[in-house]
Parts: C-alpha cells; sequence; structure tokens
C-alpha cells in the first residue's frame, strides 16, 4: 500500500456549493458538430501527455455538460505561423473529486467538491518530429478570441535529432517565484516539460490547484508535461493524490505503466520514477525499470537514458539521500546507458559528477529554498562530488544535439546559475 507521507487536517465541513452531477454520469464521445463550440467552460487546463512519434494526448476540465470534447490543431511552420487546423473528437468522462480545501481560509479560488468532466482527445495519426497548436474548442477559455491558441506540443523527434527540454521541481507557485522562473525558461520553446514532484503544497495554505492550474498555465500550455510522483502529492491524507495527481495526470506515456513510465524522444529515453513507493532491489518498480532499462538500450537509435525522481539520491543539502536507493539503482543505472538524474525534494539547485553520471537536484521551482549545504559536513564524500549549488529559485534547460547534452540553469531574474556540457552517444 501506497505510504501517505503527509497528514494534514485542513478538511472543510460539508455543505458548501458543487458542481451538478451531468445527466448522463459516465463516458461519451465528441458529440457537437465538427468546429461547433463545447457549452461546456474550462475549469483546468489544457496539457499534453502521452507523446510519442505519431500520438499525443489533450486533457482539460471542465464543468459537468453532456457536450464534447474537441480541439483544432495545425503544424507550425518554419516561419512562425501555423498550417491548416483539422477538428479532432474525444471523449468526456465523469470524474468525482471528494475533498475540499480553502473555504475555511477564505481562498478566492477554493478547490470544490464534486462531479467534473475530464476533456480527452487522442491524436493519432501525427507527423513525427513536428511541434503542433491547438486550440480547444470550448466557451470560457482564450479560445473564444479569433486565432488564439491554447498551447502547443511536439511529436517525439528521431534518432540523433536535436530538441531542447526544460525540468523543474518543487514548484508551489502560490508563494509568488515559479511564474518569475518560468518566464526566464518558456522562451526556449522546450519540447516537454519533466517535472520532478511535488507540484503543489496545501501545506502553504494560500494555494489550491484551482489557483495552480491558473498559475501553471504558461508551462502546461508550451509543451507535453510529465509530472513525477512528490510526497506533497499526498495531502489531506492522501485525498489530493486520488483527487488530483491520479484524476488527471495518470497515464502520463504510451506505457501502461502509471506511478513509474517512460518515454522517449531523439533516441533519448526518459524514465520516471516513484520515491514514495519502494526502491528496494526485489521490489516491482525497480524490477520494472531494470527490464524497461535494458529494453531501451537495444533499440535502434538509442543513445542514452535520463532519470528523473523527486527524493534525491545525491544531495548535501538540508535532505536525507536515499543511500540505500542509491546503492540499488548506480549500478543500474551504469549497465544501462543513464547519463543524467534529475531529482528534486531539495529546495534549490545542485549538481554532483559521480564517475561520469551528473545527478541534479533541480528544485528550486517555488517552494522556500532550503540550506543547500546542510548537510556538507556530515557527508563530506558527497560534498567532494557536487560541483556547483544554488540557494536561488531556477529551472534547469537542457539541449540535446548529435554528441553533446548541454544545461543551461536560470534564476528568476534571468541570472546563469550554471551552464555545462558533456559529450554524449
Amino acid at each position: 500500500m501506497r505510504r501517505l507521507l503527509l497528514s494534514l487536517s485542513l478538511v472543510a465541513a460539508c455543505g458548501h456549493p458543487s458542481p451538478s452531477p451531468r445527466a448522463d454520469g459516465g463516458l461519451t464521445d465528441a458529440g457537437a458538430s465538427p468546429g461547433t463550440p463545447c457549452p461546456a467552460p474550462m475549469t483546468k487546463g489544457p496539457w499534453v501527455q502521452q507523446t510519442d512519434d505519431t500520438h499525443a494526448t489533450v486533457k482539460w476540465e471542465a464543468y459537468p455538460d453532456a457536450g464534447c470534447a474537441q480541439i483544432a490543431f495545425a503544424p507550425e511552420l518554419p516561419d512562425g505561423g501555423s498550417g491548416s487546423e483539422t477538428i479532432a473528437s474525444g471523449t468526456v468522462t465523469a470524474t468525482v473529486v471528494h475533498g475540499e480545501y480553502g473555504l475555511e481560509f477564505d481562498l478566492p479560488q477554493p478547490d470544490l467538491p464534486g462531479t467534473y468532466d475530464l476533456d480527452e482527445v487522442a491524436l493519432s495519426g501525427l507527423a513525427p518530429d513536428t511541434c503542433y497548436d491547438y486550440r480547444v474548442l470550448s466557451s470560457g477559455t482564450a479560445t473564444e478570441r479569433a486565432g488564439a491558441q491554447d498551447g502547443r506540443f511536439c511529436t517525439s523527434r528521431p534518432a540523433g535529432a536535436s530538441f531542447t527540454f526544460l525540468a523543474i521541481g518543487d514548484t508551489n507557485p502560490a508563494l509568488g517565484h515559479t511564474v518569475p522562473v518560468l518566464d526566464q525558461v518558456l522562451p526556449a520553446r522546450p519540447d516537454f516539460t519533466v517535472h520532478v514532484g511535488d507540484l503543489h503544497y496545501y501545506s502553504s495554505i494560500v494555494e489550491t490547484w484551482a489557483y495552480w492550474f491558473g498559475a501553471m498555465a504558461p508551462l502546461l500550455r508550451a509543451g507535453a508535461f510529465f509530472p513525477a510522483i512528490g510526497n506533497h502529492e499526498f495531502e489531506l491524507d492522501g485525498g489530493s493524490f486520488t483527487d488530483y495527481y491520479a484524476r488527471l495526470f495518470e497515464p502520463q506515456s504510451q506505457d501502461p505503466t502509471e506511478e513509474w513510465f517512460h518515454f522517449e524522444s531523439g533516441g533519448i529515453w526518459f524514465f520516471a520514477l516513484d520515491t514514495e513507493e519502494s526502491l528496494d532491489a526485489n521490489s516491482p518498480q525497480v524490477q520494472w525499470l531494470a527490464s524497461a532499462l535494458a529494453n531501451a538500450a537495444r533499440q535502434p537509435g538509442f543513445r542514452f537514458s535520463i532519470v528523473f525522481l523527486h527524493r534525491p539520491l545525491y544531495t548535501v543539502g538540508d535532505c536525507s539521500p536515499l543511500l540505500d536507493a542509491r546503492a540499488v539503482l548506480d549500478p543500474l543505472f551504469r549497465e544501462y546507458g543513464v547519463t543524467l538524474v534529475l531529482q528534486g525534494h531539495m529546495h534549490g539547485y545542485e549538481r554532483f559528477e559521480v564517475n561520469g553520471l551528473t545527478y541534479v537536484t533541480c528544485a528550486g521551482g517555488g517552494g522556500l529554498i532550503g540550506d543547500v549545504n546542510a548537510g556538507v559536513e556530515a557527508n563530506p564524500g558527497d560534498a567532494a562530488l557536487r560541483v556547483v549549488a544554488s540557494n536561488h529559485y531556477s529551472a534547469c534547460l537542457y539541449r540535446v544535439s548529435p554528441g553533446s547534452l548541454a544545461s543551461t540553469v536560470l534564476d528568476e531574474d534571468g541570472g546563469v546559475i550554471d551552464r555545462w556540457q558533456k559529450t554524449v552517444p
């Protein structure tokens, strides 16, 4: 059973208004005529997941309505414009939120229980190595403005191609630092974002998921979104995991696994792990990882793998590294071609170079910055392996090119915290 790491007694009394249940209460297809705006206002999103070379899934949440799920999408053109639009329809699933939060603090955007539609448009037959702009055909969104674009996504790149991706963690945007960080890194137009966990924080009191989706909209609409699981995903006795993370973000890839998963672009294989579950050598997660890493390394065009997870394997900050898990995972990483491990939880930035394998703590996304040097004296061996550290809010950009993996880490003012490059297959 999953461990519930945070228990907060913040659930308000019942009796407050909530959305009405939808009449049919189940799954429907997109019933409107192509191009006809759907009547249900969007409440969260949109965002994109489950991308590969020919697939992508656009998701959003809406108030219950016997409406439809439709998008218009078009390939990006070299001059910065878009090609001819195609209308695609999807499914509408009634989903239930059980908890509520924020009313007791009189927050302007509380999270309310009730039934909400999860709208999904699963696209197939897309062109590989192509980025697309899309619009959600739903009222109550920016798409009501003629020509507005809700977002973009890119299909997987061919082996050896160049592309940019973003890593960020421990976001907590209500504290005011996440959006300035995003302002600095999103102009790089990353193909996708990997989030190393702790997306949202009820423990900061003022943050709700309703607020989070608004603040994080620039990131969610910039490219596909792949979040690993962190401990703060389990606030309110784990209710926030069921109500939000699991309901909205799983599954994240074409891979059938949910809590741990992988995807590929450019011959680079990405593996997300769940550090709230066992990482013992015989655990289901590690057995899956060993098999999946080995399988990836056998694929035509394989270059290297990147692993991202929440609790760090290397850190000398103010939290403890997962030493037992490190002893299990590090040999697997080396055997099967892992080049970079992205981690969170310690609120700041660190880079460790460990016999050719790079470990990066990229957890300065908005949560209160921690003491990045708290464990230096207690762990002198690991401290000697750390080459850069910063106690600034930040996010990590990565550029994959033929023979090269390069990173630029920017703070919320655009300052460069770290810049590095390494030779890769």
